[in-house]
């Protein structure tokens, strides 16, 4: 992959950035070295290696137990504002 301005371009208008002339050249020059390290990676010869079983391991799961939790009067006493039992807040709408 060539990094060049036309790329960061695009990376700036996904990531709804906007980067300064120092930070373009900044960046240009990270993405070169990440991508050349990623090359060297990729022409490691990899024939009879096992994956990493670490990913393969079951995930201990805590029990999903229900417990004790306050009531809606004891949470609503912490509010601002209330009505009928529900938490008011200001319309953020229009």
């Amino acid at each position: 992959m060539q990094t060049d301005a036309k790329l960061i371009e695009h990376l700036e208008s996904l990531s709804k950035i906007e980067l300064t002339r120092e930070e373009r050249e900044f960046v240009t020059d990270d993405l070169r070295q990440i991508l050349g390290y990623i090359g060297k990676l990729s022409q490691l010869d990899t024939d009879g290696v096992e994956p990493s079983a670490r990913f393969a391991l079951p995930q201990e799961l805590r029990s999903d137990d229900a417990k004790g939790g306050m009531g809606s009067r004891e949470i609503l006493k912490n509010a601002p504002a209330q009505k009928d039992g529900y938490f008011t807040v200001l319309k953020t709408l229009g």
